[in-house]
């Protein structure tokens, strides 16, 4: 990973983030969604972690040799919503698809994790589509359980 720098993120960071975020959808969408609904939320968060209105989030971003940000991983504080524990909720995680298979995921997501178990996390969550193959084999391969899954119909 030598072609690679991670660190944590700067607010000027924040428009080079989003303009990764249309990656979150390279896999096929639920039919009642449009490829921008599976990401905006998370533009969201970044752009109110930027302007500092999420204090319980935080940034680590992956960078080339030219120092463009290239992959990013967004980590928030959260309670556990089952056994009410601290924990650390990966918002997001992304790589530019010209960057894929250096390891920028892997490390970065355990950057968060070692960062949330600093900051009291006693377990690490994530959502992830079920259409995801890609993230949710490597979700798998570090060590994440599938403990639900979401439906939806709509109604309309």
């Amino acid at each position: 990973m030598s072609r690679f720098q991670t660190r944590a993120a700067d607010v000027a960071d924040a428009p080079a983030i989003q303009q990764l975020l249309p990656r979150l959808a390279d896999f096929p969408s639920p039919a009642r969604l449009r490829t921008e609904d599976v990401w905006r939320y998370d533009g969201v968060a970044v752009a109110q972690w930027a302007a500092g209105d999420r204090p319980k989030t935080w940034v680590r971003v992956g960078v080339d040799q030219a120092g463009h940000v290239v992959a990013a991983a967004v980590g928030s504080m959260v309670e556990d919503s089952f056994t009410g524990q601290s924990a650390v909720h990966l918002e997001v995680i992304v790589i530019d698809a010209r960057v894929d298979g250096y390891g920028l995921g892997q490390q970065l997501m355990a950057e968060i994790e070692a960062d949330g178990r600093e900051r009291g996390a006693s377990v690490m969550s994530l959502n992830v589509m079920v259409a995801n193959e890609r993230a949710r084999s490597l979700y798998e391969r570090l060590g994440f359980e599938e403990e639900m899954i979401r439906a939806s119909k709509p109604l309309g």
